[in-house]
């Protein structure tokens, strides 16, 4: 038993698993106008947005399914920043150390 109540294994896997859908739909949603209407630096105060109100939502929710809202959200900023940062690194750094941290961003 948690405060959010009982979890049974449906509602572990969604806690676990919204995340990663917030993150298909971001990513996918930002491909079409990300790059060409709003930049990458945009892109990536969106990203901080989203999982700063994700995280208050999660954190104050108070039932499972705002939480369960809080973690797409989370997730949401999780796809745009995944889109966005890498190339925003490799456009930003200095060509000697470029892939470098492109890689361990990954």
């Amino acid at each position: 038993d948690t405060d959010l109540g009982s979890l049974d294994s449906l509602k572990l896997g969604l806690l676990a698993s919204l995340p990663l859908l917030g993150a298909v739909v971001a990513s996918a949603g930002i491909i079409g106008v990300g790059d060409k209407n709003i930049g990458r630096k945009t892109e990536l105060y969106l990203a901080s947005i989203l999982y700063g109100v994700g995280t208050v939502v999660q954190s104050f929710g108070p039932e499972l399914d705002i939480v369960l809202l809080g973690r797409i959200i989370y997730g949401l900023g999780i796809g745009v920043a995944m889109h966005a940062a890498p190339l925003y690194i490799a456009e930003t750094t200095p060509t000697n150390l470029r892939g470098k941290l492109v890689s361990l961003k990954e």
